[in-house]
Formats: structure tokens, C-alpha cells, sequence
């Protein structure tokens, strides 16, 4: 085997190959600490939500904004400021945008469908992201 001269330029991308392992290692125990936590307990892994869901049935009416298709009511699953989780008898399409109107609750806002899960035959669940915060569905009464 052929040890390579000591020159500058091995020399720096020597250092750089080290210094790019120390910060591989130091993010994984970063992370690993994100899951374990500092003294090795169990963490919740990030979902990506920031808001909490409150379990809460509300009438809501959900509307295409493509006029194709007909408008349905239904009731929420659960709810956070920014979005809903609603139960549908017909399959809706990620990325639609929609109206969702709850009058009692004095909502009347676009959204649009995160996801569509079948639940069971002709029943889906429908994960919708509102385009404003709605106050009502951020208190757990």
C-alpha cells in the first residue's frame, strides 16, 4: 500500500473527511437524543403538527370549489385551528380545494384535502388544512 506525500491538499481533505464524520456523529446523537432524550427516556418522534386535535363532533359542510362535484355534510372526527379530520361518504382527491362552512361554529373558510383514507366501504377519512386560523376549534371545551 502507497501512503500518499503530506501535502496541503491531502492534508485538507483529510481534515475535511474528519470533520465531515464528527458532524454525521454529532447529528445522530442530536437525533438520538430527539427520540431518546437526554437521559435515555422515551420522546414522542415529531409528527409535523404543531397544533393539538381536540376530539370534537362538529356539523360541517364541506364544498368542491369545482362546482362538478355536490357539496356534503358531515361531522368532524377532530379538529385543530388549522385544520379538521371529517368523515365522507364519497372519495375526495389531495390538493382540492375546498370551502368548509360550520354556521353554528361561525365558520366560513377555504381549505383543501390533505388526505383520503378509506375507512370502510363508501366511508372515508379526510384530513382538511384551513387557510386561517379558526378560534372556536383551538379551545377544548
Amino acid at each position: 500500500m502507497q501512503i500518499a506525500p503530506r501535502t496541503s491538499k491531502n492534508v485538507a481533505i483529510r481534515n475535511w473527511r474528519r470533520t465531515v464524520g464528527e458532524h454525521a456523529t454529532q447529528r445522530h446523537e442530536r437525533e438520538e437524543r430527539l427520540f431518546w432524550g437526554s437521559r435515555g427516556e422515551i420522546m414522542p418522534v415529531p409528527t409535523g403538527r404543531f397544533e393539538k386535535r381536540i376530539a370534537r363532533a362538529v356539523t360541517v359542510e364541506i364544498r368542491p370549489e369545482d362546482e362538478a362535484m355536490a357539496k356534503e355534510r358531515t361531522l368532524t372526527e377532530n379538529v385543530s385551528p388549522h385544520g379538521a379530520r371529517v368523515l365522507m361518504e364519497r372519495e375526495w382527491r389531495p390538493g382540492q380545494q375546498v370551502m368548509v362552512i360550520s354556521p353554528k361554529e361561525g365558520v366560513w373558510t377555504r381549505g383543501q384535502i390533505v388526505y383520503c383514507q378509506l375507512l370502510a366501504e363508501s366511508r372515508f377519512a379526510v384530513g382538511l388544512e384551513l387557510s386561517v386560523r379558526v378560534e372556536p376549534w383551538a379551545k377544548s371545551y
